[in-house]
This record gives structure tokens, C-alpha cells and sequence, in this order.
């Protein structure tokens, strides 16, 4: 897999209208008494920079899979036959440790406790192990692949494969292919076990071979290749319980195992379910699989409000069915959407997300049931749903089970996505409605960037469409009462005299989320600092505030946060910042009440580990892989805050891999357990001086054709006396 290369583009879009904003053309102005104008130096700033700033807005997209290895096959011929009894069942389990095992250990946790099951003579674990840089289990090294057997709580070694790639197919299809010929017993099953990306990604990530990962259709081909049947496949990742990964799997294994949802770092409980088979090896698989579901879903007084559990147990005998009643909906839908398109797309952008909406997977049933109620068809896709979805637990709302890929917020990947789904086995009649769809909403875009220059695209951005087969040149089904006209979203004074965003009826039907975002401009150093975003709920009203929203502090530092979730009594966001020296991490925290108030203490959660493209200045956070679960501090970790910079002088900045610039700030802290995280009045919280400084605040609006327009820019000005004015 290779990194998504997007950052450049964004950020050069944003420096744009940040410096257009600074340079005095932010619309109208109603400053406060004594209030500055924006300086001539930063206008100058602002015109040495756009020659640069339009190259690198015209970029192409990089292709995302250019780098990825071809198939290589894994000699196994010296690694030793396991002879298993009559009755017997094996539990083969890939194991690709990741981040996940070298940060937090979570695959040595999972060794351990299937070393804690009392298996019996008939029910053996045979565990692939790689694709971490350090492992914490003593028996598990770095560096290589190992091949083991567990049974009574004994992990023994049965061959070390040297270093291979766990994210290639040829490793995975050796293992099995080898399993298969020297390791069968009358029942097995398969669990895959690592990060997932879904529909959208695949699966597996191996430390030591980062721009790899395992597609659905790789998957297949190792099953297919192998000649393996599986009383079930599971997936001990995120994201995986699609109905395209119920697809490719059913040739393979009659269930599947899986979650909706990202997972928490502990993943799945192995101990008591492998006990339980032990004592009746005989176990059916549906009664195994409640099992496995009631273990990995714990109870209430146990969770965690950050880390979500959906796990099903599917009947892939009954996927087929939901296929057919799939695509007689789908089917209905083009033609509906070919006259009302703005229906759809709300009922798409509606319709429960997972992995925080990045990963294009929506439930089915909540699509079907919740979203489309005038739809012909919706009924029957419930009934087949219901047969397929055996078993389900999670505590999280809308989720019915089974998952899908809707295409929508990220087109640039539908040509791959559709291309893997063919070489998983799906049909091109399937893709009839995506292609409408995404012709729809690209030629939305494109008339949207030739009406306005808000966007965070352009006209050239739009060409690279072209290349696609789907793309149709002479699509024209672009309602004109349908595009948002963005110049008219004017801050204006609301009823109280206070700048606000103002909305009328129809705009407000065609939007689909917000973030406001927030930045501090320094006059002494010219330098812009992103502090970073709010999500907002779409506008129910004629007016919507811009207002300064408090802000987090760790030990008195205001730092940059990128809230990804809120609801009336909860949210959590990230912090980005150096661990150690040069680790790039986020922190996660999170904050439990019903208004968010200066003083109100804040949770640290843990961490999560990131690469610096992973923050998009238009998107905010955009992970390149589901991220399971938070990470824990360890007592003596130092912490150095950064924070992204845009059109700074005289200033030393750190540079990310696509270019993005970032820089250290405050004083690196040392980790105890005792950090003091709490809101502050982001006045206070930002540091600016009495006439050096301001505050920035605009919103970043997406509408129906995901477009992504910009709002006009809120200064908060501190005069010279220390007051507080404002200018827009």
C-alpha cells in the first residue's frame, strides 16, 4: 500500500486562503474599536507564494498502490507435518503483529491467553507469527517469521521462516497451502489477526514492509490457491465484516467472524471460548461463534465510551441471497437517482459510518431500513440480511451487522476498489449504480469549481477523472438546484449582534458536515499556526455562531486538538505530538459532560501512532488504516507538542514526508500519570500577546457533492490595551 500522497495540495489550498485572508480580502469587515487591519508584509507573503501554491494545487494524485511487492511464495518444505487426531480441530492464526504488538504488545496479550486455554488432545492453535519490529513475548523474536503450535498451554516452535512479508499473499497462501497438506484435522478454522481497513483497504499491516497490504482479492487467491475449507474465518481487526469480505470468503468457509467497527487494541478474548471447544470439540459453529461474540463484547459497567465492539457471526451460505436483493435495490435506486440525486447522497452521508466515516463502509441494514424508507426493495434486503447475521452484539447505535462500501467522500479510490471487488468475483452489473453515482457527483464537483472559487479544488484537479472507465464525459444529470452557492455563505450579525454564519432553507438542505476550524497568527514571527478543528453539526437555523470554543491544555499549554467525535455528553479528539524524540504519535483524549466549560477536566486515553500525512489541513485526520484501540503511555515517555505551520518566516520547521511543515512547542513533557488536561477560555489558551496576535476561526463546509467549501475568515484581535475585538 502506498501512503496517500494528498497533503501537498491541501495544504497549498489552505496556505492560499489563509494568506488571501491575511492580505485584507476576507469580505466584510465590522472591526472593533481601535481594531488593526492585516499588514502589508503578510500580503507580500501572501504574493511570493502563488506561483509555488498553484503548481502544487494542479498536482496529479499519486497512484496508491504503485509500490506494492509482487507475490512471492514462502519455502515451507522444512517445516515439520502436525499430526491431529480423529475429531480433532485446528485454529489457525495469522498473526501479524504490527504496531499493534511493538507499541502495546497487544498480539504477546493474545498468545498468552490462548496459553491460558486448557485445549485437550483435539483442539490445537497452529500460530503464524511477523510483521512486527519488537515483540514482547519471549519466545517470539523480531526480525523473522515464526511458525508454532499451542495446546495446554504450551507454545511450541515448530520452524523460523527467516524475515517474510506477512502483507504479501504469498506468504499467506504458503502457510495455508502447507497447512493444508501437512497440518488438516476434521474441523478448522482460520483467524486473521491485525489491523483492518475494510472493503476500502484490506488487511494487514507488516512493520517491515509498509507500503504492502493484503487486498480481498489477495485473500481469495491465498484460500483459493490453498484448497482449504474453513468451518470458519475470523477476523481479529477492524472494519472487516463487509458484505464484499462475506463474498470473497464464501467459497472458502461456511462463517464468518467479524466487526463493523474498529476495534479495540485488546481485540478478541481467546481463553474461554477455546476452553469451552475443548470441552465439546464436537461444538457447532453457530454456537461456537455466540461464543467468540458474547467473549469480545463486554459489559456495560466495562466499556469504554472510545472504544466501540460490533462483532457478528454471518452464515456465508446465505451472503448470496443478500447479494441478489442488493443489487435488485440498487437497481431501483439508479433510476430514482437519476432524478432526485440529493436524496440519495443525504441518505448516504445519513446512514451509520464506521472507522469515523474515512473507510466508505455504511451499515446495510440502517441504509435500507432507516434511510431509505420510499425504496422499493429495502424489505427484501432486510429479510436476506436477517437470515445471513446468525449472531451480533456491539454498543454502538445503527448497526446492524453486516457492512458495505458506499463510494462518496473519497472517489479517488473507486477505480481500485472496483477493480479488486472483480477480482474478488463480484459481476460488473454491481457497479451500475456506484458508476452512476460517481459520475453524478464528479460532475457536481466540476460545475461547483467553474461556479466558485471557494473550493478546495480546481478545474485541473478535476481532469484526472478522466482516466477512469467509468468516468462518462457526457454524464449530465447535475440538477442546478443542486449545487451549493457557496458565495452566498457571508458572515453576518445574528440576532445578538454577534458574527455568525447565515443559511437559508435550501443551503441548509445541502449540506452534509462541518468542521470550524482555528488558528493563531503571530505579527512578530509572520507565522500561521493551525491549532486545529471542531466538528459542527449541520445548521438547523438561519444563523450559526462562530464562537470560540474552549479549548484543550495539557499542564497549562494550550495544544493542537482534532476532535473526531462528539455528542451531547461525550467527545474525543487528538493531539499530535513527538514521543520519545522523533515518534509521531497522536494522544487521545477525551471529555465526559454535557457543556464543555473553561476549567472542565479532560482523559488522557492513550495514543495512537500516525504518520504526519495522515493529517490533512481540508479533511483533518484521514487514517491511512484503521487504528485499533488507544496505545498506553509508559511512565519516563517525554512528549514534545507540535503544531502544522503555514507561511512562517525566520522560523526552523520540521518536514513531513509529502512536504507538510510542523514545529515543536512549549516544553517537552515527561509522562508520570498525573498530567493536568483540561479546558481553558481559548482567548487565555492561545498565547497571543497584546497587539501581536490574532485569532483565526472559519469553517470548512462539505456538501452533498462533496465539495469542500470555505466560509469567510473571523478575526479575534487583541489590541494593544489587551482587549478583545473582532474583524471579518
Amino acid at each position: 500500500m502506498k501512503r496517500r500522497n494528498c497533503m501537498a495540495a491541501v495544504l497549498a489550498a489552505l496556505l492560499w486562503m489563509i494568506l488571501f485572508a491575511l492580505s485584507g480580502c476576507s469580505g466584510k469587515k465590522e472591526p472593533a474599536a481601535g481594531a488593526q487591519t492585516a499588514s502589508e508584509s503578510a500580503a507580500e507573503t501572501a504574493a511570493e507564494t502563488v506561483e509555488a501554491v498553484k503548481e502544487m494545487e494542479t498536482a496529479a494524485p499519486e497512484d496508491t498502490h504503485a509500490a506494492r511487492s509482487p507475490r512471492k511464495a514462502v519455502d515451507m518444505s522444512k517445516v515439520p507435518a502436525v499430526k491431529n487426531p480423529d475429531g480433532s480441530f485446528t485454529i489457525f492464526v495469522y498473526m501479524v503483529g504490527s504496531d499493534l504488538e511493538s507499541y502495546g504488545q497487544a498480539a504477546s496479550h493474545d498468545i498468552e491467553e490462548m496459553c491460558l486455554a486448557k485445549t485437550g488432545e483435539k483442539v490445537k492453535i497452529v500460530l503464524i507469527t511477523g510483521g512486527a519490529e519488537e515483540w514482547g513475548h519471549a519466545s517470539v523474536k523480531a526480525g523473522t517469521t515464526q511458525i508454532f503450535t499451542i495446546q495446554d498451554g504450551e507454545l511450541t516452535e515448530l520452524a523460523d521462516l527467516g524475515l517474510q512479508n506477512m502483507a504479501n499473499e504469498g506468504t499467506l497462501e504458503s502457510f495455508l497451502t502447507w497447512a493444508g497438506k501437512n497440518c488438516i484435522s476434521d474441523r478448522n478454522a482460520l483467524i486473521l489477526w491485525n489491523h483492518g481497513g475494510g472493503t476500502l483497504m484490506g488487511y494487514g499491516l507488516d512493520e517491515n514492509y509498509p507500503d504492502d497490504i493484503l487486498e480481498l482479492c489477495d485473500i481469495g487467491d491465498a484460500l483459493r490457491a490453498s484448497g482449504m475449507h474453513f468451518d470458519f474465518v475470523g477476523f481479529d481487526a477492524c472494519l472487516m465484516c463487509t458484505v464484499e469480505t462475506a463474498k470473497m470468503l464464501s467459497p472458502y468457509a461456511d462463517y464468518m467472524i467479524a466487526s463493523e467497527e474498529t476495534e479495540p487494541s485488546s481485540g478478541w478474548f481467546y481463553t474461554e471460548w477455546l476452553n469451552a471447544l475443548a470441552e465439546n470439540p464436537g461444538m457447532a459453529v453457530e454456537d461456537l461463534g455466540r461464543l467468540i461474540v458474547d467473549d469480545f463484547v463486554p459489559v456495560e459497567e466495562e466499556r469504554s465510551d472510545y472504544e466501540t465492539y460490533t462483532l457478528a457471526l454471518i452464515d456465508l451460505s446465505q451472503i448470496q441471497p443478500v447479494l441478489d436483493a442488493m443489487q435488485e435495490f440498487f437497481e431501483n435506486e439508479r433510476g430514482l437517482m437519476k432524478i432526485d440525486y440529493k436524496s440519495l447522497a443525504r441518505a448516504r452521508s445519513n446512514t451509520k459510518a464506521f472507522g469515523n466515516g474515512m473507510f466508505e463502509q455504511i451499515d446495510l441494514l440502517d441504509f435500507v431500513v432507516n434511510n431509505r424508507t420510499d425504496s422499493a426493495g429495502g424489505n427484501k434486503v432486510k429479510r436476506a440480511v436477517d437470515k445471513a447475521v446468525i449472531y451480533q452484539k456491539n454498543t454502538t447505535g445503527h448497526a446492524g451487522g453486516l457492512a458495505f462500501y458506499f463510494p462518496f467522500s473519497n472517489p479517488d479510490a473507486y477505480q481500485k476498489v472496483s477493480e479488486n471487488l472483480l477480482n474478488a468475483g463480484f459481476t460488473g452489473e454491481w457497479f451500475h449504480l456506484y458508476n452512476d453515482f460517481m459520475n453524478t457527483l464528479i460532475k457536481g464537483q466540476e460545475q461547483t469549481v467553474e461556479k466558485d472559487a471557494s473550493t478546495l479544488e480546481t478545474k485541473k484537479s478535476m481532469e484526472r477523472f478522466r482516466q477512469y472507465p467509468w468516468y462518462d464525459v457526457s454524464w449530465d444529470l447535475v440538477a442546478e438546484d443542486t449545487l451549493l452557492d457557496a458565495h452566498a455563505l457571508q458572515l453576518e450579525l445574528d440576532g445578538e449582534g454577534y458574527p455568525a454564519l447565515h443559511f437559508t432553507e435550501r443551503q441548509r438542505d445541502l449540506l452534509t458536515d462541518m468542521m470550524q476550524w482555528y488558528f493563531v497568527w503571530d505579527k512578530e514571527t509572520m507565522s500561521m499556526t493551525g491549532l486545529g478543528y471542531y466538528k459542527r453539526n449541520t445548521p438547523q437555523s438561519d444563523y450559526y455562531a462562530c464562537e470560540a470554543h474552549p479549548w484543550p491544555t495539557i499542564n497549562g499549554t494550550a495544544v493542537s486538538y482534532f476532535e473526531l467525535y462528539n455528542d451531547p455528553e461525550y467527545e474525543y479528539g487528538l493531539v499530535p505530538c513527538l514521543r520519545n524524540g522523533d515518534e509521531f504519535i497522536c494522544l487521545v483524549i477525551e471529555y465526559r459532560g454535557a457543556i464543555l466549560r473553561p476549567g472542565a477536566e479532560w482523559n488522557l486515553l492513550g495514543f495512537v501512532h500516525m504518520d504526519t500525512e495522515e493529517i490533512s489541513l481540508s479533511e483533518g485526520i484521514r487514517f491511512e488504516m484503521a487504528k485499533k484501540g488507544a496505545l498506553p503511555l509508559q511512565q519516563g515517555d517525554t512528549i514534545q507538542f507540535i503544531r502544522y505551520e503555514m507561511g512562517a518566516l525566520d522560523t526552523e520547521l520540521k518536514e513531513g514526508e509529502n512536504g507538510e511543515k510542523y514545529s515543536s512547542f512549549g516544553e517537552p513533557l515527561t509522562y508520570d500519570g498525573t498530567w493536568d488536561i483540561r479546558a481553558e477560555d481559548l482567548f487565555l489558551a492561545s498565547g497571543v500577546k497584546p497587539g501581536q496576535g490574532r485569532i483565526l476561526t472559519w469553517y470548512l463546509i462539505r456538501d452533498i457533492y462533496q465539495n469542500i467549501h470555505r466560509s469567510g475568515v473571523l478575526f479575534w484581535i487583541r489590541e494593544e490595551d489587551g482587549e478583545w475585538g473582532y474583524q471579518y
